[in-house]
């Protein structure tokens, strides 16, 4: 008889940032009543814990307080959107560029390989994510993160590619 082999099933982890106790053990306790053992919450208390944590990977979903004691409303959301948009794909905040594809290691996109392979011929993507600003900046000084995304593939025996740029500040 062969056996199987199962891949665990691992929680969806949930980075809440919250600076009031009360408050962040009812959202835990609202997030446990979804169901047993649906989440794993992440609880930090100011943004800066939240911006250090987010630089390790595996953050699934953010809830956000946004008056927090080193931060304070929308400011708080563009600290940490802009860093999630860079760490996700695995740069840190010394890091000018970052390129990750779906051709190689396990990364953000390698989840894009199936969908693309399956409906593009030779089909690969790219994303690189640049740091902006004076100077040569990186991610931890950039005033900005210019995102590109570039999708090539064979087309009638003809190579193709389509580039879409977008900045951040």
């Amino acid at each position: 008889m062969k056996g199987t082999m199962t891949t665990p099933v691992l929680s969806p982890k949930i980075l809440l940032v919250e600076n009031d106790p009360a408050a962040a053990d009812k959202i835990r306790a609202a997030l446990s009543a979804a169901g047993s053992g649906s989440f794993d919450v992440i609880w930090v208390r100011q943004l800066s814990e939240a911006l250090a944590r987010l630089t390790r990977k595996g953050i699934g979903a953010i809830l956000l307080e946004l008056s927090l004691p080193d931060s304070q409303g929308m400011e708080t959301f563009d600290k940490l959107s802009f860093t999630a948009l860079y760490t996700t794909f695995g740069a840190v905040t010394t890091d000018t560029t970052k390129t990750v594809t779906t051709t190689g290691a396990t990364n953000a996109i390698t989840p894009w390989r199936p969908e693309i392979t399956r409906k593009l011929d030779n089909g690969s993507a790219t994303v690189t994510v640049l740091a902006v600003g004076p100077g040569t900046p990186n991610f931890g000084s950039a005033l900005g993160i210019r995102m590109t995304v570039t999708v090539s593939w064979t087309e009638l025996g003809r190579a193709q590619t389509v580039s879409l740029s977008t900045m951040r500040f």
